[in-house]
């Protein structure tokens, strides 16, 4: 009977991870990633459709299975972007939960899967300790960058640019 405001809750979620992962980088800008988290999301559908998805939650379904997909979309992106390890595990953990979202949907609504439980949940958590710590390491990077005076639009891997300082004021005696 909580189904639907469980589908809300993780959506709001979604969106606010989608916003997360668009600081300093440009919205689903990687075309690829796009394509194929979107791919993966209709496939599903499609798969959850076929399986027998009750049609009064079709809609419902459909909202967050887009979604999630672009919420992986903007964390692979990220990834690309910042070429860091930090922003991969971010982005492992985004794809993650996708597939704990897609195990438990087939188990809900296709066939129960063997220890369904335990891989939904073992995805699940996995995904969030991915995404909270590669964003917690990535955000501790940066306030060292910050420190070092690493200019955060950078390459990663590359050296650093001079920092331009300036000679000393000359004084003349009188």
């Amino acid at each position: 009977g909580l189904f639907i405001p469980g589908l809300v809750s993780f959506l709001g979620a979604h969106l606010a991870y989608i916003a997360l992962f668009r600081q300093g980088v440009p919205w689903f800008a990687h075309r690829g990633a796009l394509v194929t988290t979107l791919a993966v999301g209709a496939a599903m559908y499609a798969f959850l459709w076929a399986g027998g998805l009750p049609a009064a939650l079709r809609g419902p379904v459909a909202a967050y299975v887009l979604v999630i997909a672009l919420m992986a979309a903007q964390a692979l992106r990220r990834a690309r972007v910042l070429g860091t390890s930090a922003a991969r595990m971010v982005a492992v953990g985004a794809c993650l939960f996708m597939v704990s979202d897609s195990l438990l949907a087939t188990s809900r609504f296709v066939q129960a899967l063997p220890m369904s439980q335990f891989w939904v949940l073992s995805t699940y958590y996995a995904a969030q300790v991915l995404i909270v710590w590669g964003w917690l390491r990535g955000q501790s990077q940066e306030q060292a960058d910050a420190r070092l005076g690493v200019d955060a639009a950078q390459a990663p891997g590359t050296t650093p640019a001079p920092v331009e300082t300036y000679p000393a004021a000359q004084t003349s005696p009188g």
